[in-house]
This record gives structure tokens, sequence and C-alpha cells, in this order.
């Protein structure tokens, strides 16, 4: 694995109003990823862990009280354009050069938790975006990979991810 130890992340806590089916949320952060690129993220994009966690390169101008952006998915397969606002806030900052130094027996204590999950969720967001997920599993969709076992079982080839 190679990343820049000289980059901080910033992670943001979001909530998201009405509640979202959790099979639409990654389409939802997606899409307001995409329209706030040039404005909000200075044309970086930040990951999502399809909960309740952004993480980004760049620092947002927003604080420790709740920001709202609306945003609009548009129609769908029921023909109605859904509205939805988007609470996000300030978190936590992560510096990335703890994790470095523990990789290289130099650091001492506790491994950077926080550290290691955001490189899960930034190796994690990009496959789940493409690709079904369930728990730690993802499925290449529509590719031959479903097999019927019955009338209410299927099994698909995936990969785990640890």
């Amino acid at each position: 694995l190679k990343y820049n130890s000289r980059v901080t992340v910033y992670h943001y806590d979001i909530e998201i109003e009405p509640e979202c089916p959790k099979y639409l949320r990654r389409k939802l952060i997606h899409e307001f990823s995409q329209k706030n690129k040039a404005n909000l993220f200075k044309n970086g994009l930040p990951v999502y862990d399809g909960n309740k966690n952004i993480y980004s390169s760049i620092k947002l101008p927003v604080g420790n009280e709740a920001s709202s952006i609306e945003v609009v998915l548009p129609e769908g397969s029921d023909n109605r354009e859904r509205k939805f606002v988007i609470k996000i806030k300030y978190a936590a900052t992560i510096d990335l050069s703890c994790l470095d130094q523990v990789l290289n027996g130099k650091g001492y204590g506790d491994v950077p938790q926080e550290a290691i999950v955001a490189i899960d969720v930034v190796i994690r967001h990009f496959p789940s975006l493409r690709y079904v997920v369930a728990g730690r599993s993802i499925y290449p969709p529509g590719q031959g990979g479903q097999h019927s076992l019955g009338s209410v079982l299927e099994l698909w080839k995936g990969a785990y991810t640890s």
C-alpha cells in the first residue's frame, strides 16, 4: 500500500433527511460530491463509508455545527425526483504520519485506528460504487456470477475484503 503520509485527512459526520434507504445512500452521496466538486471540494472527491462518515483531503468550510445542503436525486425507476438534505459537520483531523511511524517501527503505543479506518474507507469507496456490497464482500452485478439455488436463493461469486 502506497500513500502520502504528509496528507491530512478530514473526517466529517453526515446525517441524511428524510431517512434515505440504504441502497440509495451511496448514489446520493456521489450526486452530492459531483454537484459540489468545484466549489466545496475544490475539485477533489470525498469518500463515503456507506453510513454516516465522509473523509476528504480538502478541509471543508463547515464547522462543529452542522451545515445543510439540499441534494436532488434524478428520476429513478419510479419516475420521480427525490429531495434530501445532507447535514455535514466536522468530526476530526487525521494525521497519516502517525501511521507511517508505526509501519516503519518508529511509533510507540497504539496503532492509530482512525487512520486505518480512513484508509479502509478510501480503498473500499470506488469499488462500492460499481459493485454490489454486502458487509465486507463485493459482488460484480450482472456478469454471469449469479446462480439460482431455488425459488428464493441465489449464489453470487464475489470477493471478501478484510
